[in-house]
């Protein structure tokens, strides 16, 4: 799901639940300085998303909901790297 889509999602289930947005809700997006302020919130080191994937493991945590978001750049990185597992024939068609 794109950037722009997780973030208009987070917003959406927030207007339907504002208690969501302190413990209960997240966004994982990877971003930069230049995205805008509205975005910043969701931006997130590498350490930032490993403490939150440990969150999410904890039946305890408040932490239930997660929304994933990657950027066109890693998408493309992926079917790349897809399609060259397919050429070698380490992965089948269809997957």
């Amino acid at each position: 799901m794109s950037r722009r889509i997780c973030v208009d999602l987070y917003n959406a289930l927030i207007k339907l639940g504002p208690e969501w947005a302190e413990e209960t809700l997240k966004v994982v997006i990877t971003g930069s300085g230049e995205d805008g302020p509205e975005w910043q919130k969701h931006i997130r080191s590498k350490e930032a998303r490993r403490k939150l994937a440990n969150r999410f493991k904890d039946a305890k945590d408040p932490f239930k909901i997660v929304i994933v978001g990657v950027s066109a750049q890693q998408r493309v990185k992926k079917w790349d790297s897809r399609q060259r597992a397919r050429r070698a024939g380490r992965l089948r068609a269809g997957r």
